[in-house]
C-alpha cells in the first residue's frame, strides 16, 4: 500500500515532504519576500507579519551601503518578535 496514494488529493495525504509551491508574479509594489515553515503561517497571518517588518522599517530598500548593518540589526530585531509572537503567545511551539 502506498502511504500517499498518487490518486488522491494532496490535501488528505497526512505528511508529506514535498513542499507546497505557488508562483506569484513579481510587482513593483511588492517590498520584500518572506519564506517561512507552515508552522509560522498556522500562528499567524501574512499581514501580521509585514506589520512587524513595517514596525522595524524593514520594508524599503537600503540605498546607503553604511546602513546595512542597522538594516540587519533591525531584521533579526524583528525575527525574534515574530518567534516570540508565533510561539508564545500563540502556542504554536511544536512546528515552527
Amino acid at each position: 500500500t502506498a502511504y500517499k496514494p498518487h490518486n488522491s488529493p494532496r490535501r488528505l495525504w497526512p505528511i508529506s515532504n514535498e513542499p507546497d509551491v505557488t508562483r506569484i508574479p513579481r510587482h513593483p509594489r511588492h517590498r520584500c519576500v518572506v519564506l517561512a515553515s507552515d508552522g509560522l503561517w498556522d500562528a499567524m497571518s501574512s499581514v501580521e507579519v509585514v506589520e512587524v517588518l513595517r514596525d522595524y522599517q524593514l520594508l524599503e530598500p537600503v540605498r546607503d551601503p553604511s546602513l546595512e548593518g542597522e538594516f540587519h540589526s533591525r531584521l533579526n530585531e524583528a525575527l525574534r518578535k515574530i518567534l516570540y509572537i508565533s510561539t508564545t503567545t500563540r502556542l504554536s511551539s511544536d512546528n515552527i
